[in-house]
């Protein structure tokens, strides 16, 4: 299969960490300090939300010290996301365009399903031969640490 063919599923990573919307700072943080994620995707349910970006939230949202404030209100209005179906070709497009070190994927019904990393869209596109390219494998399992927030 050619690769402007091949979809963004082939090489999402279904292993995601994600925070409910209703996390507080002091969870917020306790993630940001035991994770070395660029941002977090936030969700309500299994609803993608959006994200929230490590250099917002250290930048801006500690320092205010707000702790009435929640992940719901600390959402980056920047952050694109891809569908299942879009094409590899137009992630490659987005992350030449952004700097962005993965992008969430969300399906038709608004659900987070994945997470693209821009290492690997790299990888599909310039360090295999067209031949030798196969899908990453299938991770099924959904990493999720919504039970830390969950009383």
């Amino acid at each position: 299969m050619k690769k402007h063919s091949e979809k963004v599923s082939r090489l999402m990573t279904t292993n995601c960490l994600v925070v409910e919307s209703i996390a507080g700072l002091e969870d917020l943080k306790q993630l940001f300090d035991n994770f070395p994620n660029l941002f977090i995707p936030v969700v309500r349910g299994t609803r993608f939300v959006g994200v929230i970006l490590r250099s917002d939230f250290f930048d801006h949202y500690l320092v205010a010290g707000e702790e009435s404030l929640r992940a719901a209100d600390l959402i980056s209005k920047e952050m694109i996301h891809l569908s299942p179906e879009d094409s590899l070709e137009e992630a490659r497009e987005i992350f030449n365009s952004f700097d962005y070190p993965a992008i969430p994927i969300v399906d038709a019904e608004g659900d987070l399903v994945g997470i693209l990393n821009k290492s690997d869209v790299e990888s599909w596109f310039l360090d295999q031969p067209p031949s030798t390219q196969t899908a990453a494998p299938s991770r099924s399992r959904r990493f999720s640490i919504r039970s830390w927030f969950q009383d």
